[in-house]
């Protein structure tokens, strides 16, 4: 159900912020209603605060969430924004699974495993009925490299076109996503 909306005045420009909610969670939607595009852009994006808030160098999910928001605001669209740290396990425990990583030397999927969390736990299922709720069709442009989330949206009916934002990426980074391409399916740009 959507509940809530303002305008918002972003470093991207004008965005309409609406407050999504239901049984399975909350999500924001962000999204320039004077813009309207046929098939939609649309990007389900999960909170980071390391990257989002504290400026961290480790991975691309700020720069993600960024160029979104400019998309957006340029040549309309949606970006789903969920508060999933830790890909949905909260954010002690991706604290945690960061820890095991630096400790260890393994990569992001091993590390959760330690910890008993599935690699990435996340449904989907609060985009997917926020989606439907502001009745955008079918047909969405899907902005990720994760294909689970491809396939999440492929089982509710959606018929999903994958595009990229040719994030650059450094040296950091890309070491970063390269593992999470390797153990997690993740595709390239």
């Amino acid at each position: 159900m959507l509940s809530s909306s303002i305008e918002l005045t972003t470093e991207h420009g004008a965005l309409l912020v609406q407050h999504f909610w239901c049984q399975d969670g909350e999500c924001l939607i962000a999204s320039n209603p004077k813009v309207e595009t046929s098939p939609p852009f649309v990007r389900i994006h999960s909170s980071c605060v390391f990257s989002e808030s504290l400026g961290s160098m480790d991975c691309d999910c700020s720069l993600q969430l960024s160029r979104a928001l400019e998309k957006i605001c340029k040549e309309g669209g949606y970006v789903l924004y969920r508060f999933e740290e830790g890909r949905g396990t909260g954010l002690k425990n991706k604290i945690e699974a960061i820890r095991v990583q630096q400790r260890d030397g393994v990569d992001t999927r091993t590390a959760f495993e330690a910890l008993g969390f599935q690699p990435d736990p996340r449904t989907y299922s609060v985009a997917i009925k926020a989606l439907e709720a502001i009745g955008i069709g079918q047909e969405v442009l899907l902005n990720t490299n994760n294909p689970n989330k491809i396939a999440a949206l492929d089982k509710a009916g959606f018929v999903v076109k994958r595009v990229n934002l040719g994030i650059e990426r450094d040296r950091r980074v890309q070491a970063y996503f390269d593992q999470k391409k390797a153990c997690l399916g993740h595709m390239d740009d």
